[in-house]
């Protein structure tokens, strides 16, 4: 028999387990995230004859609108995984509908999750989830660069001052919006891979912005997060090139940007939504922000 229910303390091993599984996440972060991140309590899972068969984890963050200042609590979906010795058998589809319903009681206005591939937007689509957030991917060259910063400046900060550029870059427009600790946790991956959180000037009369950046892969750094004038992306990725050196730079910026050769828009993150009001007032937006995804 298969249960459904919030996790307990004792159930963590094996929650690990399961992630370094299904994921191969370095333990540093897996235990990290456990110990400053979340409870025992903000992860559901389904347990079969005593072993943890799926998870995930619900994290709280704040939709907010593009029309006055609105804030809606939904939570943020990460970490669904399902043991690849009983895939298949509808566990994780249960256990998104037993968080359904928990989450609707917590007061939760919504569900909001990244898909790990293209693919899985069309599963989770079947399952009640709407596209809401795109954004517009580039990719620069290092050999394309000129070197030429023109007095920029691409300077560490703190999550908490990261979060407060971001919001103030996001103003007035439908996004979400994360709470520092959550901010904390991109800083914590974005540090093991060699990146970090970035403030961007790229000139003394532009808007600050910010960046937050991984190395993915021999050679690649990925700004998961990207804000500043759509004019000066190449600036920002001169003046990020100046202190992370890589071959090649892949950007991911709000999709409302005007584009450029090369790029491209992507849909992202999905919404499911306990609030028929709020549903039918956002059932067919494609422009919203979600921007960071712990991926």
């Amino acid at each position: 028999m298969t249960t459904f229910r919030p996790s307990t303390p004792d159930e963590i091993p094996q929650q690990k387990a399961l992630w370094k599984k299904c994921f191969g996440d370095p333990d540093a972060y897996i235990d990290a995230f456990y110990d400053r991140f979340c409870t025992a309590d903000q992860v559901v899972v389904a347990v079969e004859d005593g072993v943890v068969r799926s998870m995930a984890a619900l994290l709280p963050a704040t939709l907010r609108t593009a029309t006055q200042g609105e804030e809606v609590p939904v939570s943020y979906l990460y970490a669904l995984a399902t043991d690849p010795a009983v895939q298949g058998k509808g566990h994780a589809r249960q256990l998104l509908q037993y968080a359904d319903g928990l989450l609707a009681e917590q007061g939760y206005k919504a569900m909001i999750l990244v898909p790990a591939s293209a693919s899985l937007h069309k599963f989770f689509s079947a399952l009640g989830m709407d596209e809401c957030f795109t954004h517009r991917k580039s990719e620069f060259l290092a050999a394309s660069l000129t070197g030429k910063t023109e007095g920029g400046s691409f300077t560490p900060v703190t999550p908490e001052e990261y979060n407060a550029i971001r919001e103030a870059y996001l103003a007035g427009s439908l996004h979400l919006s994360y709470p520092d600790d959550l901010i904390r946790l991109q800083e914590l991956s974005s540090r093991m891979s060699g990146g970090g959180l970035y403030r961007v000037e790229v000139a003394d009369d532009a808007e600050v912005g910010c960046a937050a950046v991984e190395y993915v892969g021999e050679g690649t750094l990925l700004m998961k997060e990207l804000l500043t004038y759509h004019q000066y992306t190449h600036r920002a990725v001169e003046l990020a090139a100046q202190v992370l050196p890589a071959r090649r730079y892949l950007l991911r910026t709000p999709a409302v940007w005007e584009g450029f050769q090369g790029n491209y828009t992507q849909p992202f993150g999905m919404i499911k939504w306990y609030d028929p009001v709020l549903q039918s007032r956002f059932y067919d937006r494609l422009d919203g922000y979600l921007g960071l995804a712990f991926d």
